[in-house]
């Protein structure tokens, strides 16, 4: 922070108290005059932005850079997740601080993705241990601080998070190592649904090992993660059958790349996957569903195929007819996309979420930008628009 910077401030500006600062911790982009601290202790600013040689209005925002930051916090209810999500709340805590090899992050977007209610309805292990915690996972933000140590990333760079982060929060700490640039042709939109999906979707593809020309058959094929697996699996040269519950969306997958489409509510899913696909069934089977549905992949696929189990979006628990692993060979395996990551090392690991950047900014995985947006303030009537029924657009929270 420079020790002083002289401006012109036009005349319309609202008065400030003095002495006046600057900060351009959490904008780089902009010239941000701050007043010395109101009396609960934040730093009231107002940002300028800096035009063709002249100092404009620009907006009016609030800087906790040091003190404090808005964050979604949430103590473990299950009973609650489909409810009125009475187990979460906006507080104000402590901004982290970066640590050896860290860069604290200002998050500007976030998508709302299933696993973030997963995650705050205690469907992973062990989550009782970090309770109460800050909910997110995916989102896009600038640099406003380096950790020591931290080489080849600067403050005021736009980035994403090769890692599940704490993102429905004012900021993030994150390790460098698994610290993306976004490109200029990439929107915020795009890039803040880097992780959680894209990422997937190509460790997916990578895990299930289906030969070029062979059959792929994934449940919940109209869902965001599913709509982007059709088109990566078209570039890949792997035929895809794609289960979905309406019969409109049948048409719509077929036209981004969907080999076929089955509607499980009219049809019998497994007859069909072995007429299109042959007797042998399909090569590998995705279930991101569970319940019944596991059933349904087991008598798809192929003798001695598999099973990838990536979600839980029907139920918890899972059913297995005991004669179609033991008589067919037939297995049915968890996958876990940042085991699946980093199974390699951390330079794999970074070279991966890199290609998947370039993936995504040359189209070749495309990720939809369509949208609502909610304030943090709005929280609730943000995952109430998630869980609308027949809902397919993404559901983003700004600042």
């Amino acid at each position: 922070m420079p020790a002083s910077l002289l401006v012109s401030l036009p005349s319309n500006l609202p008065q400030l108290d003095s002495p006046f600062s600057i900060c351009t911790s959490c904008c780089p982009s902009h010239l941000q005059v701050a007043s010395k601290p109101s009396a609960n202790g934040l730093w009231t600013l107002l940002t300028i932005q800096a035009a063709a040689g002249e100092v404009q209005p620009h907006r009016t925002s609030v800087c906790t850079m040091g003190r404090h930051m808005a964050a979604v916090v949430t103590s473990l209810n299950r009973d609650k997740i489909n409810d009125n999500w009475s187990n979460i709340e906006i507080k104000e805590i402590d901004i982290p601080e970066p640590k050896e090899g860290q860069v604290l992050i200002r998050v500007h977007l976030r998508p709302i993705n299933p696993t973030d209610f997963f995650k705050a309805g205690g469907t992973y292990l062990n989550i009782e241990e970090a309770i109460p915690f800050t909910a997110g996972s995916d989102g896009v933000g600038t640099i406003s601080k380096l950790g020591p140590g931290v080489t080849g990333l600067s403050v005021g760079d736009r980035v994403v998070v090769g890692t599940l982060l704490e993102t429905w929060a004012q900021y993030a700490v994150a390790d460098a190592a698994v610290v993306v640039r976004v490109p200029d042709g990439v929107s915020d939109r795009v890039a803040c649904q880097f992780f959680v999906n894209p990422v997937t979707v190509v460790g997916l593809l990578d895990a299930a090992a289906v030969p070029e020309g062979k059959w792929l058959l994934q449940g919940a094929g109209f869902s965001s993660l599913g709509r982007q697996l059709v088109q990566y699996a078209r570039h890949r040269g792997v035929k895809t059958i794609s289960v979905v519950r309406r019969n409109e969306q049948i048409e719509q997958l077929k036209a981004l790349g969907a080999d076929e489409v089955i509607d499980s509510n009219v049809e019998d899913v497994v007859k069909r996957v072995k007429a299109i696909a042959g007797p042998d069934g399909a090569w590998t089977v995705l279930d991101p569903v569970l319940g019944d549905f596991t059933t349904t992949a087991l008598r798809s696929v192929r003798n001695g195929g598999t099973v990838l189990i990536y979600g839980a979006m029907a139920s918890d628990e899972v059913k297995f007819p005991i004669m179609e692993l033991l008589q067919m060979q037939r297995s049915a395996t968890g996958f876990v996309m940042p085991g699946w990551l980093h199974k390699d090392g951390p330079e794999a690991a970074r070279k991966i979420l890199e290609n998947v950047m370039e993936l995504i900014e040359q189209r070749v995985l495309p990720v939809e930008d369509a949208g609502q947006e909610f304030y943090f303030k709005d929280l609730h009537a943000a995952i109430k628009a998630h869980w609308a029924p027949g809902r397919t657009e993404k559901i983003f929270i700004k600042n």
